[in-house]
């Protein structure tokens, strides 16, 4: 995934801002009130799939001030949907493994912005790990097969 800095952030804000003023139309509401297993939602697991790979992405250039900030905005989007996962005891545990998974991806990246620690650079073998890891997480809580996952790489 090639991009510029600006457009990436960008095209964040907008992704953030889109997913957080969906609204709920009448059929899926009939579908909610239906007691059903929790799946973290598809247009999440892109939202933040896309977070994921435009962080990996800048990394792997080196550009780890803007692969922070991009990390931040991810954080700040996480714990701002978080009070729509930690409802019941099914979805606090989705949220807290996603969380988990997404703070070992983030945080040794995120070592340069103010009040996350101190700056120091990042293992590329650790980073690139937990990315793996992050991302294989929010798949499986979205049910998303590998094929599936596959496929959404492969259109990058």
């Amino acid at each position: 995934m090639k991009c510029r800095k600006g457009l990436t952030v960008c095209l964040l804000f907008a992704i953030s801002a889109s997913a957080s003023a969906q609204t709920t139309l009448p059929s899926a509401k009939r579908a909610e009130e239906q007691p059903k297993a929790f799946q973290f939602p598809f247009l999440e697991y892109l939202q933040y799939r896309f977070f994921a790979n435009a962080i990996f992405d800048r990394f792997q250039q080196g550009d780890i001030a803007t692969a922070a900030r991009v990390a931040h905005i991810m954080e700040i989007s996480w714990d701002r949907d978080s009070d729509r996962f930690t409802v019941t005891d099914q979805t606090k545990g989705i949220w807290k493994r996603l969380d988990a998974a997404q703070d070992e991806f983030i945080q040794p990246i995120m070592g340069g912005v103010p009040g996350h620690g101190t700056p120091r650079p990042p293992d590329p073998l650790r980073v690139e790990s937990a990315y793996r890891q992050y991302l294989s997480t929010l798949a499986r809580e979205a049910s998303i097969s590998d094929a599936q996952a596959a496929k959404l790489s492969n259109e990058q």
